[in-house]
């Protein structure tokens, strides 16, 4: 999603880039998954990030693929720094946790709008009751019904279900994602 695989390899961190003067850290593999099972998981690759860098913000896709590749596995929310990594609540936690040990920075968390997923709205609703615990902002596109796009609209804002085109990133992603970020920025 954040590599922009909808959209030639460009996405709304670019655009951030290039609209607001933002330096972004932009860390993105396609098809990778929050739960760890390889080295381009995003916890393999968070820790391969420059934790020295004073970041302003660390923002996290709700990553699709945990909720398409056919191996979900929620978990539970972890009553200690014990998370379980192989599933998605354990590999949110161990991320919020990296980011509040090496940048102590605000999180925005990024939903993707509704497609065909049961396991994608439990993980959503997963999100939210960590909010409770974490303190981050949660940016719910899949229960935003300004995402939920008519015919005319998804043809111009989607590729397909679950990948936004250029227009989609520039036009109906990049001002939302803007405004959240300078809640954040207050």
């Amino acid at each position: 999603m954040t590599y922009g695989a909808g959209a030639l390899g460009e996405s709304f961190v670019d655009y951030l880039s290039k609209k607001d003067n933002i330096c972004a850290f932009e860390d993105a593999v396609s098809g990778t998954t929050l739960v760890d099972n390889d080295s381009n998981s995003y916890i393999g690759r968070i820790g391969r990030l420059p934790v020295l860098e004073k970041l302003t913000a660390f923002v996290l896709q709700l990553s699709t693929n945990d909720a398409i590749k056919g191996k979900e596995d929620l978990g539970e929310i972890a009553q200690d720094d014990n998370f379980d990594k192989q599933t998605v609540t354990g590999a949110i936690e161990y991320i919020l946790n990296y980011v509040k040990k090496n940048w102590n920075c605000p999180v925005l968390i990024f939903s993707n709008p509704k497609f065909d997923s049961e396991f994608y709205g439990q993980m959503v609703e997963r999100v939210k009751e960590l909010q409770n615990k974490w303190n981050f902002d949660f940016l719910n596109l899949w229960d935003d019904d300004a995402f939920n796009y008519n015919e005319k609209d998804r043809e111009l804002y989607m590729l397909d279900p679950i990948h936004p085109t250029r227009a989609g990133y520039k036009l109906s992603w990049l001002p939302v994602i803007e405004e959240e970020l300078l809640k954040i920025k207050k």
